[in-house]
């Protein structure tokens, strides 16, 4: 289910960032993968509709969204969006599909940079960060083959 919605910029500042109530009790907040905590949670939340309605302010047909398994994203927000780039696509596996590369992986492999290493929890704005790194480094080496 979904706790936590972030949304950044080109440049990587935060555009967008709210928690989510949840619909049903949350037994566990998996704060390693979500970054949210208990105390984080109270009071200071919006529901899905709210979310939904704030995301369609600023995030037109033809704006593009990137991430890492987008579709787990969408999917989880109740909502379709036909501009996308997935960075689990742009960096296939090398066994194909199904299989994908974890985002932390990719970004040590490509990068050479630890992300999700943080003892405190998941930090869905460094993951935003890593897939819009991850896809200027993949247009460098694009543009340099080409010149």
């Amino acid at each position: 289910e979904l706790l936590k919605v972030t949304v950044i910029t080109q440049d990587g500042s935060v555009k967008y960032e709210s928690l989510v109530r949840s619909e049903a009790e949350i037994v566990d907040y998996n704060t390693r993968f979500s970054g949210v905590k208990e105390e984080d949670y109270h009071g200071n939340f919006k529901t899905l509709r709210e979310v939904q309605s704030d995301l369609t302010e600023f995030i037109k047909e033809d704006t593009i969204l990137i991430g890492h398994g987008l579709e787990n994203d969408l999917r989880a927000l109740r909502m379709v969006h036909s501009s996308c780039v997935d960075t689990a696509v742009v960096f296939p596996h090398r066994r194909g599909l199904p299989f994908r590369r974890a985002l932390r992986d990719l970004v040590m492999y490509v990068l050479g940079r630890l992300i999700l290493d943080n003892p405190e929890g998941h930090d869905s704005t460094e993951d935003a960060r890593a897939c819009l790194d991850l896809l200027r480094h993949k247009n460098f080496l694009i543009s340099n083959l080409e010149a």
